[in-house]
C-alpha cells in the first residue's frame, strides 16, 4: 500500500492507500484544519484530541476539522497520527 507525505507549502498532504487527509501548515488565527478524502467517523477527532499534541475544535462528519496546536505539538509527530488513522480506516470501509 502507497503511504507518502507531500509537503505543499502552506499544506501537507498524507497518503496511504486511496485515503488521503490535508493539514493547513499556518493560521494567523491559531486555528488549523484539517480535511480528509472521505468522512471520518467522530472517533477519529477523539483519537487526535488523545494524541496530546492537539486540541481539536470541531469536527464535521464530511470529514473537516479545525484544531489548535498544543505546546507539544510537532509536525512530523502529527502526521504520523494522522497517517495512522489513514491506515485504520482503511479496514473500516
Amino acid at each position: 500500500m502507497k503511504k507518502k507525505f507531500d509537503n505543499q507549502g502552506h499544506s501537507i498532504r498524507v497518503e496511504c492507500g486511496d485515503l488521503f487527509a490535508v493539514i493547513q501548515r499556518e493560521s494567523k488565527s491559531g486555528v488549523h484544519g484539517i480535511t480528509f478524502s472521505e468522512p471520518m467517523p467522530v472517533r477519529v477527532a477523539d483519537l487526535l484530541n488523545k494524541s496530546g499534541i492537539v486540541d481539536v475544535q470541531s469536527w464535521k462528519k464530511d470529514g473537516t476539522l479545525t484544531f489548535r496546536k498544543i505546546r507539544t505539538f510537532d509536525m512530523d509527530t502529527f502526521m504520523e497520527v494522522v497517517m495512522d488513522i489513514l491506515d485504520k480506516q482503511i479496514g473500516y470501509e
